[in-house]
């Protein structure tokens, strides 16, 4: 018994034993399932989640890539075009949305059939587009948003898509607080999505009637010394036969005992050929260790005014500041006091340093200009010229039609030009384009070659439309009253009959010594006060110290055709020979025309103003062609632009030709014209600003001269001070031109408004 119960009791141990090794094994079991079974998820979970990351990165990617698509149509549109100058002015502004055929308008480059609204033209680009991936961009209604279907990222990934949103704001056009101008906002909306995440980026647009150049020519180009540009230039001009489409000469030249200036810019041309690939006139030497640096501080060049490049204006501070430092360049600059002549005890030039501390005039006492605008920068008429001044013979970009491999095939062909000295010829591209270049946005070249104005804002005589202001003047014929020593004639058309000058015969233009286009027996006004008046076409007078005040209309005859036919010409040769075309007699510059012997005489308006004033806007009809001399201005003598009728245009005569200041006395002229200038073509000497747009629509003129260049009507090069005439009295005059779209736009110029990025706007949600 004993035994049995021992074995009994032996097994039972065994069996609890076993069953709490079983009972562990279970439990571990369940434990290593648990913790696998969780492993799986978790790895699922972070699938999941890198998923959703990489679909919400994806998707993102989408919504700025729909944007930056966006943005690429609104550059490529046809955007509509419309004749006022400010949005806000039009009877309705939402039609620049939706509306089709907008304003009944024609001109060069758009018919009135395709001038439609902006959501018009971006639903027909993104229908054609062959982009969306089903349906299609349906046109709102009124001022409804646009919105596109989705637009696949990747053709080859079909997960990535994107969705457009284009809203019109339902309070426009909205007012720019202290400006006669206007804009439109629209607000974008791109929204990416990838495996059902989205992403949405938003960005506003505005809309605005705007000019985009300072300086805008058909024709070639020149400017002189002690001439500064202040926002962009454009040339349109293709040819070669006139010289190169934009000719600079550096505002340093032809100092008074200053020689050691030329020598060292003509070190600078030398190594800017070699060392300047981007064509700026600025050799970069920030990096002290580049073939550039090197090169340049074995020419005795340095970087004096610290922006870690080297120009004239460097060169200028090596030979004139007599404190200078290398290692604080900021505190470098040139005093009126170091700029003096010892031997004359006045400054070396003064319209050179105006030009760069204070080309548009004296500050008054509150800090403001003569105009009423504040000061346009610090430093401005501090009688020092330094780095605040931000000199640049163009602060802007040049942007050229014609190739740089075309202009220089051609230079060796063209006029010497400009300073020869350091064994060059004057004719290689850095002689005849000096002066630095410097584009206010570090991702624009400064100077642009080959450029394609088909897609820009190009303009031309058809653009413009004049009749809003001849409107303002009464059709009927002027008053004509006398009072003691005053005479006015207002409100209406002028006569022959109301000169109360002499006649006289003069030369076209009066003040050159030779090279005139034409001479004119002329009716004389003078010391009269003028005031919404006509001038009839063929009356070809004289205006001695008058002044205009209100709108001064110029007629003309806006059909100019080709002599012997009766068809309508816009070129400018036909032009040129019906200028000259003769009723009785033989044309020549010496012969002396007249309303009964020449056709340009009796249909046109050769006008000669000399030391007058002006008080408002001086406009002109626009005739087909351009003439040359039978449509042509001159002013010289103190001429003075006071307009204080529109401040966003002075002059608006398209394919007339205008010359202002004197040809042998530059510095007298001083003038200042305000908003938008536009001329056939336009030399102006003397000392002029233009706070506007200055827009040259001709084709048939050799060049826009912009400074002084001598004597003649020849522009040849600019002249050395031993060239100068005695009149001159050392002085080139100078000139500066400023872009300034808080001007506005007049009525009258038919062009496209712009979409214009806010990029200050742009937000990821």
């Amino acid at each position: 018994m004993t035994t049995n119960l021992t074995a009994t009791k032996n097994h039972r141990r065994f069996r609890t034993a076993r069953g709490s090794t079983l009972l562990m094994t279970l439990v571990y079991t369940l434990m290593f399932g648990a913790l696998a079974s969780s492993m799986v998820a978790f790895s699922q979970g972070n699938m999941v989640v890198q998923q959703a990351e990489t679909d919400a990165d994806q998707a993102l990617v989408a919504a700025e890539s729909g944007m930056s698509y966006l943005l690429l149509q609104f550059r490529t549109v046809g955007l509509p075009a419309i004749k006022e100058g400010n949005i806000a002015s039009m009877t309705t502004p939402s039609l620049l949305w939706a509306g089709t055929k907008i304003e009944s308008i024609t001109f060069t480059g758009t018919s009135n059939n395709n001038n439609n609204g902006i959501a018009v033209q971006l639903a027909a680009a993104l229908n054609a587009s062959g982009a969306l991936t089903s349906g299609s961009v349906i046109t709102p209604a009124g001022t409804n948003p646009l919105t596109a279907p989705a637009i696949k990222v990747d053709p080859a990934n079909s997960n990535a898509t994107f969705t457009l949103s284009v809203a019109w704001d339902p309070s426009n056009p909205h007012a720019i607080a202290g400006t006669n101008t206007s804009y439109c906002l629209l607000k974008c909306t791109s929204t990416g999505t990838s495996n059902y995440i989205s992403r949405s980026v938003t960005m506003d647009v505005w809309i605005q009637k705007t000019l985009k150049y300072a300086v805008y020519s058909n024709v070639a180009i020149q400017l002189g010394k002690n001439v500064r540009v202040k926002g962009d230039i454009a040339s349109t001009y293709t040819g070669t036969d006139k010289g190169p489409p934009v000719q600079m000469v550096s505002d340093w030249h032809y100092i008074a005992n200053k020689a050691s200036i030329d020598t060292d810019l003509a070190n600078l041309r030398g190594l800017l050929s070699t060392y300047d690939s981007a064509h700026a006139n600025r050799l970069n030497v920030s990096d002290p260790s580049s073939s550039a640096a090197i090169a340049a501080k074995n020419a005795g060049l340095k970087d004096l005014n610290g922006d870690g490049y080297i120009d004239d204006f460097d060169i200028g501070l090596k030979n004139f500041d007599n404190s200078i430092s290398t290692t604080t360049p900021r505190t470098n600059g040139i005093t009126s006091g170091d700029f003096t002549n010892g031997s004359t005890g006045k400054l070396y030039d003064a319209d050179l340093f105006s030009l760069v501390d204070s080309p548009m005039g004296a500050l008054d006492a509150n800090g403001n200009l003569p105009n009423g605008s504040p000061s346009p920068w610090t430093g401005y008429n501090d009688s020092k010229m330094d780095y605040q001044d931000g000199y640049a013979k163009v602060y802007g970009t040049v942007k050229t039609a014609l190739s740089y491999t075309a202009w220089q095939a051609a230079a060796s062909g063209w006029s010497q030009w400009g300073d020869t000295s350091g064994n060059t010829t004057g004719k290689t591209f850095n002689d005849q384009f000096e002066g630095p270049v410097i584009s206010p946005d570090a991702n624009t070249p400064p100077v642009q070659f080959g450029a394609d104005f088909s897609n820009d804002q190009t303009m031309l005589p058809a653009n413009f439309d004049t009749s809003a202001y001849d409107a303002q003047v009464p059709s009927t014929t002027a008053t004509k009253t006398t009072s003691g020593s005053t005479t006015t004639i207002k409100n209406g058309n002028l006569t022959a009959a109301m000169a109360n000058g002499t006649s006289v015969t003069e030369h076209s233009p009066a003040d050159v010594t030779s090279g005139w286009q034409a001479t004119y027996s002329r009716p004389v006004f003078q010391n009269v006060n003028f005031t919404n008046v006509r001038i009839p076409k063929g009356l070809n007078a004289k205006f001695v110290n008058c002044t205009f005040n209100g709108y001064t209309s110029v007629a003309l005859t806006t059909n100019i055709v080709k002599p012997g036919t009766s068809t309508t010409t816009t070129d400018p040769t036909d032009g040129h020979n019906w200028a000259e075309q003769m009723t009785s007699g033989t044309f020549s510059p010496n012969t002396t025309l007249t309303d009964s012997n020449n056709t340009g005489a009796a249909q046109g308006n050769n006008l000669h103003f000399s030391g007058c004033t002006f008080n408002g806007v001086l406009t002109a009809g626009v005739p087909t062609a351009y003439t040359h001399f039978a449509d042509s201005w001159e002013f010289d003598g103190t001429t003075t632009f006071n307009n204080s009728v529109d401040q966003s245009v002075t002059i608006m005569a398209p394919n007339t030709n205008i010359e202002m200041g004197s040809y042998v006395n530059p510095g007298s002229n001083p003038s200042t014209l305000v908003g938008v200038v536009v001329a056939g073509n336009i030399d102006i000497r003397g000392t002029t600003n233009v706070d506007g747009s200055l827009l040259v629509t001709g084709n048939g003129a050799t060049n826009t001269t912009l400074g002084y260049f001598g004597t003649t009507d020849q522009g040849q090069a600019v002249p050395t001070l031993s060239q100068l005439p005695t009149t001159a009295n050392g002085s080139y005059g100078h000139l500066f031109f400023q872009n300034n779209p808080n001007r506005g736009m007049p009525t009258g110029i038919i062009i496209p408004v712009l979409a214009k990025p806010q990029a200050n706007t742009y937000q990821i949600q």
